[in-house]
């Protein structure tokens, strides 16, 4: 397979989901950066601003949960794609990622290729 362009941030508290999403978006061909947490997240983001074409991250992280990270990125590059992920979706939390401009959300358990098959799509949309 060719190698892709895009770089992708993950940002995952659990360890087991950050390096399984790792794997599987490199096999794929991604260049990826894998964070712990959303702090982190942002370093690498702030660190590669400019080169990071999407970011997947877990809503609740410690540090800085996934929409408070949605909401720095934007304040830098607001055009950066942003996923994130959850097992806990109510219609509250709904109105709030669309308030802080998650446009993409994919919840928790998830198959490997539906995670794939999104980002793939918003890749190519942005492209």
């Amino acid at each position: 397979m060719d190698k892709r362009k895009e770089t992708i941030l993950i940002a995952e508290d659990d360890e087991m989901m950050r390096i399984a999403a790792q794997k599987l978006l490199e096999l794929e061909g991604y260049h990826v950066i894998s964070m712990p947490d959303g702090r982190e997240a942002l370093k690498a983001f702030m660190e590669n601003v400019g080169r990071i074409h999407l970011i997947f991250s877990d809503l609740e992280m410690p540090h800085l949960n996934g929409i408070q990270l949605t909401r720095k990125i934007k304040a830098v590059d607001p055009s950066v794609e942003i996923v994130l992920t959850s097992g806990n979706l109510h219609a509250g939390l709904r109105q709030e990622l669309q308030e802080a401009g998650v446009q993409h959300f994919i919840p928790k358990p998830y198959r490997p290729e539906d995670l794939f098959d999104m980002i793939q799509r918003i890749c190519k949309e942005k492209s």
